[in-house]
């Protein structure tokens, strides 16, 4: 069964989910037969399984796995199983979101890695509530857990932050566009633009630790950068890259707003509710 959760593991940085998910379902099947259902393998292979079904988009199946985490997580492997969960029943906007996350936090200090995904949570939830104060916090939580402890692979948790720190400061330039508010949007693609550096810091870094093969590090950084055909930067001219970086900063917000705006109009559809969270600005197209 570790075999088999190691496998998993590789396949899923090379970038062959539909291999990662037979795996995961292999181990967990596995793990079920031999009783070892709920150790720590055992959730570990449903942890890796619950992941790969949110990131192809097999949410219903995601959900479901999310469903069987007991409602009092007592264990630290059980506690990671249920912060993976939580991806999915906040971009749904499931009532049990607030709630989950609310006992995960309370666990808070028994893994800096489990700190580190609970706070983004926290954050994609606080963004969607309308609260960015509470989302920016919870963003520079997550990058204090992930600095807190050197791992291999601290590149990918700063990337896969980075980008969820600028769906937030994207949602910040939106409603200061709207409001009109100059000071609020300069704030909003200032602290954008520190998080897309730290991003290519964290790729670059990946690329001397020699993990470059995973293909999340480079796909979190081009989602956070949403470069346009004619924003392009060749990695040589860094003089004339750092001048572009705002017009860069801003087409990547516009695009996440948009990110934003589509999974409200899917959510709202969902739930029958024409109002799911505070009304906004209508915006663009796409998702995350």
């Amino acid at each position: 069964m570790r075999a088999l959760q190691n496998l998993a593991w590789l396949e899923y940085k090379l970038g062959d989910l539909a291999a990662t998910r037979a795996t995961c379902d292999d181990g967990v099947e596995v793990a079920e037969r031999t009783g070892l259902g709920w150790s720590r393998v055992g959730i570990g292979m449903r942890r890796a399984q619950c992941m790969v079904c949110y990131r192809i988009g097999a949410w219903d199946e995601c959900e479901r796995l999310a469903g069987a985490v007991p409602e009092r997580v007592m264990t630290l492997a059980a506690q990671q199983l249920a912060a993976e969960g939580l991806a999915v029943q906040v971009a749904r906007g499931r009532a049990v979101a607030p709630k989950r996350l609310h006992d995960l936090v309370a666990l808070a200090g028994a893994s800096q890695f489990l700190d580190g995904d609970v706070a983004v949570r926290e954050a994609e939830l606080a963004t969607w509530q309308g609260d960015l104060d509470r989302a920016r916090s919870a963003i520079q939580r997550a990058l204090a857990a992930v600095d807190a402890v050197e791992h291999l692979d601290k590149a990918m948790d700063v990337a896969w932050i980075g980008m969820k720190g600028l769906m937030v400061e994207a949602e910040g330039a939106e409603r200061a566009r709207t409001a009109g508010d100059a000071v609020a949007l300069t704030d909003a693609i200032a602290v954008g633009g520190a998080l897309l550096e730290r991003a290519h810091s964290a790729v670059e870094q990946a690329h001397r630790a020699g993990i470059n093969h995973d293909v999340h590090v480079r796909g979190w950084l081009a989602k956070a950068e949403a470069e346009g055909p004619g924003s392009r930067v060749t990695p040589t001219r860094r003089a004339g890259r750092r001048q572009s970086r705002p017009s860069r900063l801003a087409m990547s917000m516009r695009w996440l707003a948009a990110s934003g705006a589509w999974r409200r109009r899917c959510l709202a559809r969902a739930t029958g509710n024409k109002r799911p969270l505070p009304p906004r600005r209508p915006t663009r197209t796409a998702r995350s």
